[in-house]
């Protein structure tokens, strides 16, 4: 439930925040109050949303699994075709025979 309000919240302050940049815009200059709320309030809940993401052990478990789930796919995978499909190709050398003929080979 916590997850759910933060975010209801996040919703909610930030179209708050454009509003009242443009209510007091005629008498600040809305430049500076623009860049203080695109600089301090994105950046403050965006370090506030990291921090609870990183903090939860069941996001912690859930990445965990995402990246080993990942790495057992990945390994599964019978890439020695593949592997030979995306090889460049060897080159051979051609052999030259001159068959009775006096020519040199090439």
């Amino acid at each position: 439930m916590t997850n759910l309000a933060l975010i209801f919240g996040l919703l909610f302050v930030l179209p708050a925040a454009d509003l009242v940049s443009v209510m007091v815009g005629g008498c600040i200059d809305i430049g500076e109050l623009i860049t203080l709320s695109d600089g301090f309030l994105i950046e403050f809940f965006g370090a506030t949303l990291l921090s609870i993401l990183l903090l939860n052990p069941q996001i912690i478990k859930q990445l965990w699994n995402l990246f080993d789930n990942g790495f057992k796919f990945f390994n599964s995978l019978d890439l020695t075709n593949a592997a030979l499909f995306l090889a460049p190709p060897r080159l051979k050398s051609l052999e030259h025979l001159a068959h009775g003929c006096r020519a040199p080979p090439l």
